[in-house]
């Protein structure tokens, strides 16, 4: 009787952490506009990280200069 309690433990945690890991994969997804591909969707996001650190190096450049 107790093992297939403890089994049906076993068995709740992993389907509840896995709905945890497409939940959130779903959220990442639903973030994305939907009519761009997602490798177009990555380059967006490292041109976007690029064009920040270069705005912020221009700021320092100007306070130094």
């Amino acid at each position: 009787m107790e093992n297939k309690n403890f089994e049906q433990n076993i068995e709740d945690e992993r389907t509840k952490y896995w709905g945890q890991k497409i939940e959130k994969q779903q959220k990442k997804e639903k973030r994305r506009p939907k009519e761009m591909e997602k490798d177009e969707w990555e380059k967006q996001k490292k041109e976007n990280r690029k064009s920040k650190a270069g705005n912020k190096l221009d700021e320092l450049r100007k306070k130094e200069g």
